[in-house]
């Protein structure tokens, strides 16, 4: 039987794709997307103040938890977080939207603003914001973000040039420092362990190998 080059070549890719954990990029959704549809932002709604830390599941990865380990603003009522058809926000009981409270939005005006915290490392690339208009600024784990910095400069999405990495049971917040802005979405993966190849791929490796020592002895 002759081996060919090609062949080996193609053996070890087939058993480097089975034993490599690849890193896949995961959309959380923090808005309420309806009753049909279950999201990270149905398991946040509704937390306020008074009951943190609170700790639910990201819906969107079975393995991943957060933390909601405060809840900030200075209006008149409590302050909870609210998730509705289009983004997550702090409601505050106190105020109303003739005040220029936004109940799914964080409102500068009422310094309003959540902290969480994974229990897994995570690396943030992309941030979808609604409501983000010109001279609005908004602070997401030490990152400040303008218009400027959006997709193109009209979108409400937001690229890190350098992804943000969060180690597990850190803090980061997110506020709006100047008007009213809320958040959609955020799109991100998580730093796992190596993995430990299962049996068939050392099958496969050892396979790898026979036919890498049989092509060397017919040479």
């Amino acid at each position: 039987m002759t081996i060919s080059r090609f062949n080996v070549f193609l053996l070890v890719f087939v058993l480097t794709v089975s034993i490599a954990q690849l890193a896949v990029a995961q959309t959380i959704v923090l808005e309420n997307s309806g009753a049909d549809v279950m999201t990270t932002g149905d398991n946040l709604d509704g937390i306020d103040s008074g009951s943190v830390p609170a700790v639910v599941s990201v819906f969107e990865n079975g393995g991943l938890n957060i933390t909601v380990s405060g809840i900030g603003g200075t209006g008149s009522g409590s302050n909870e977080l609210n998730s509705l058809a289009n983004s997550l926000g702090i409601d505050n009981s106190g105020e109303t939207a003739a005040a220029g409270d936004d109940s799914d939005q964080f409102d500068s005006a009422f310094n309003e603003s959540v902290t969480f915290q994974f229990d897994q490392p995570v690396i943030i690339t992309q941030l979808d914001f609604v409501g983000f208009d010109v001279d609005e600024t908004f602070v997401f784990g030490g990152a400040t973000i303008d218009t400027i910095d959006l997709a193109n400069n009209t979108t409400d999405i937001f690229n890190f040039v350098t992804p943000l990495s969060i180690p597990a049971f850190t803090d980061f917040s997110l506020a709006a420092t100047a008007g009213t802005i809320g958040i959609e979405a955020i799109t991100l993966t998580t730093e796992s362990a190596p993995v430990v190849p299962e049996p068939g791929s050392f099958s496969l490796l050892g396979l790898v190998g026979l036919i890498g020592l049989a092509t060397k002895r017919r040479k």
